[in-house]
């Protein structure tokens, strides 16, 4: 048996029958156990996908908990700490990962869209609309949830064996009464959803149910939101999972951009109008948080191949790419060939998710390894082309 040690301040030839290690993943590697036995800084930053793939056993022993141990637990990990009950039994491991029902991709027979009318909504129902696959496009005007007979009325609009998908909400949750609002709109599908037997659900959900984390995010990473519009997405999350009786995913994207986004926010939307009208492209601070962005057709795209694959479980919609605010801005002004200037704007709070939100999208590549996500500057040149036609530019 070989024990190899590392310590960032201790020298290792306090222990000489042990053989000392570079780093802590080198220490790690080949290792059928690891024990974290000192709460260095260093090994709380220690990936657990990393460990994954270095590692030949599945024991970590962490008494610290400098690691997510339902991360570990969700990696196949025997993870053991001090203080705190085991993380998940195995049998209740797949929800944080993406399953699929179907081994191939099967398109189903109808797929109702509640918030069709939005950015998001109205993207998938175009895209499975492609493939000739039968949607009904549900707004308020259809079926309004808030309504007292909001339940019913969905639910004379569904069939046996459709595929909902929840989109619809009240976003972003700004107060109180958004938020009490956004449980009744949920409790309305989860009414009508008992009332007729559906093949799927799939809610559309968002990444700020995840704690802020300087390690990047996974599905299985801390749910604990720090904003109303997390804490909305999270309960929402939570009743579809408590109460349906149907194969569930949720998806949460981040922070999504297109030509045809009707919010203004603060990104490559806002940029893209700004630069268009010949005005200033504003920057909080010097624009130095870096943060992942998708383009609305790769959340379609995901979207789709969950309904088709009838996948249970959750996945993350991201890119894996991190770009800050400031080059995101001058990429828009060279793709607008628009000579406006960058006007940086002194923050007056901390910046969102301390600068940085990374991600690892291993679960995306396990479950759909032939999608590719648009890269940025791609994306943004599709905007591009768009606002040149006359139909955009006169929205502009």
């Amino acid at each position: 048996m070989e024990l190899r040690v590392h310590d960032p301040v201790v020298p290792a030839a306090i222990v000489p029958f042990a053989t000392a290690c570079s780093n802590p993943l080198a220490c790690a590697e080949g290792a059928d156990a690891l024990v974290l036995a000192t709460p260095w800084p260093a090994y709380g930053e220690l990936r657990i996908a990393d460990l994954a793939r270095v590692m030949a056993g599945r024991v970590i022993v962490d008494p610290y908990r400098l690691l997510y141990g339902e991360e570990a637990a969700a990696a196949g990990f025997e993870y053991h700490s001090l203080g705190r009950p085991p993380p998940l039994a195995r049998k209740d491991r797949a929800f944080l990962m993406l399953n699929h029902c179907n081994d191939r991709p099967v398109a189903p027979s109808r797929v109702v869209v509640m918030g069709a009318g939005g950015f998001v909504g109205n993207a998938i129902a175009t895209r499975l609309e492609r493939d000739q696959v039968a949607v009904l496009r549900v707004t308020r005007q259809q079926a309004d949830l808030l309504a007292p007979d909001g339940a019913e009325r969905l639910a004379v609009l569904l069939c046996p064996e459709d595929v909902l998908v929840a989109v619809s909400a009240l976003a972003p949750c700004r107060n109180s009464m958004m938020l009490r609002d956004n449980t009744i709109i949920v409790a309305a599908m989860l009414k009508a959803a008992a009332a007729v037997p559906l093949a799927h659900v799939v809610n559309i959900s968002s990444d700020a149910v995840y704690a802020d984390s300087a390690a990047a995010l996974t599905e299985a990473s801390v749910k604990a939101p720090v904003s109303l519009h997390g804490i909305m997405h999270l309960a929402r999350e939570i009743m579809f999972a408590s109460e349906l009786g149907t194969p569930l995913a949720i998806l949460r994207p981040t922070l999504i951009y297109g030509a045809a986004d009707p919010h203004n926010g603060y990104g490559p939307n806002c940029f893209w109008r700004l630069a268009l009208a010949g005005e200033p492209i504003k920057l909080f601070g010097k624009g130095e948080e870096r943060r992942d962005h998708v383009a609305i057709e790769d959340v379609a795209e995901l979207a789709v191949r969950v309904i088709y694959r009838r996948s249970v479980g959750a996945l993350n919609i991201a890119t894996g790419v991190t770009t800050s605010f400031r080059e995101i801005a001058e990429m828009v002004i060279r793709l607008t060939g628009q000579s406006v200037p960058i006007e940086e704007v002194p923050r007056t709070g901390p910046m969102p998710h301390n600068g940085y939100r990374p991600f690892d999208i291993t679960t995306c590549r396990a479950a759909f390894p032939d999608f590719g996500f648009t890269p940025l500057q791609t994306g943004l040149g599709k905007m591009a082309e768009v606002a040149t036609r006359p139909a955009i530019a006169a929205m502009v």
